[in-house]
């Protein structure tokens, strides 16, 4: 798991208003067709399957059909995502962002936005800005994870919220959790702290922990600076490498906690991760994860106030691993995919609906 999206080929099969007609509204995912992904994003599958078939005709973003066929929604997740890549491809895709944005402003079409982050997590050059404002121009309802997240416009804003792991990560049945397990995962991104994270174990004095850190660095560089922080201390082993995802539930269900010390967290897709295999999560605290907290306990979702020192991580280790759970895990019913597709449908419907 982590924000490995891979990328996108840009415009794709768009079906026609016949399909209206059948009554079912088609609706364009700016997300990579998974037909052509050897690396799935859990998240984005499950939402796509979450839709109601019999309402909701789903289209991926190909570029074959770019010149030809028609659609009625346009929903985008990351929309840095439709610009970016290596030089030859980013003009390539920001070209056909171009012809894309055209397309949409001509006909009127609706575009619908789920609002992952605040802001890109890197920055991009300035016609990745322009075409980005451009597009936000044209967007009519957006989708918030949670009710912390602000949006361009509350009156035309929609909470619908992150759904659960527990159907797309099956642990083996004879994991066992280790105590005193930590683990970091997901891709190494400099945003999530993990550098700052080592360093402050490194000074915890209890000899019984040990921290697993498990994914792919977003560069050797970073990676190698993960590695020298590690390098002196035993307790703390490095799986530096993209984890699968039979793999990563096999570790998840070995940990007896996840820590995810990120530096800018608004949705964390780990954190569902980790709960929904039944493992508690240390987080920094902000306002979406004190309403996780709230929804599922100071037992299952521990926050830590500033910058993490050894003492305060000492402590906050000691009391989540003291705290009584459930050994059924959290209460997901509020994450369940299926109610989830049916809200996520009401929205696209509506935003057709409003310019019709």
């Amino acid at each position: 798991m982590g924000d490995d999206r891979g990328e996108l080929d840009l415009l794709g099969d768009v079906v026609g208003p016949e399909m209206r007609a059948r009554g079912r509204l088609v609706v364009l995912e700016g997300l990579p067709d998974p037909r052509r992904r050897a690396i799935l994003n859990p998240f984005t599958e499950l939402l796509v399957q979450s839709l109601p078939r019999d309402r909701i005709e789903v289209v991926h973003l190909r570029l074959r059909s770019a010149f030809w066929r028609r659609f009625d929604v346009f929903h985008v997740h990351w929309p840095e995502q439709l610009v970016r890549g290596h030089w030859a491809k980013r003009i390539a895709k920001c070209a056909l962002t171009l012809f894309l944005l055209l397309r949409m402003t001509v006909a009127g079409t609706p575009v619908v936005r789920t609002i992952h982050n605040l802001q890109p997590h890197e920055s991009g050059w300035w016609v990745e800005g322009a075409l980005l404002s451009w597009l936000d121009q044209l967007t009519t309802a957006w989708i918030v994870l949670n009710d912390t997240t602000p949006s361009p416009d509350p009156s035309r804003t929609t909470v619908v919220l992150h759904g659960e792991y527990s159907t797309w990560y099956r642990p083996h049945p004879d994991i066992e959790c280790t105590p005193g397990s930590l683990l970091v995962f997901g891709q190494l991104r400099r945003y999530k702290g993990i550098d700052e994270f080592l360093k402050v174990f490194k000074k915890v004095p209890d000899h019984g922990l040990r921290v697993l850190v498990a994914g792919r660095p977003e560069s050797a560089t970073f990676g190698q600076q993960v590695e020298a922080i590690a390098a002196s201390d035993p307790r703390i082993s490095l799986s530096l490498r993209f984890v699968p995802d039979q793999e990563l539930a096999d570790l998840i269900a070995a940990a007896e906690l996840v820590v995810l010390p990120y530096r800018d967290v608004e949705n964390s897709g780990s954190a569902l991760l980790a709960l929904s295999l039944k493992r508690p999560v240390i987080l920094p605290s902000t306002r979406s994860t004190e309403q996780l907290a709230r929804e599922f306990g100071n037992e299952w979702v521990a926050t830590y106030e500033g910058d993490l020192d050894a003492l305060q991580l000492d402590g906050l280790i000691a009391r989540t691993r003291a705290a009584t759970r459930s050994p059924y895990g959290p209460d997901l019913q509020a994450r369940r995919w299926p109610e989830l597709g049916d809200q996520l449908a009401d929205v696209l419907e509506r935003a057709a609906a409003a310019v019709s």
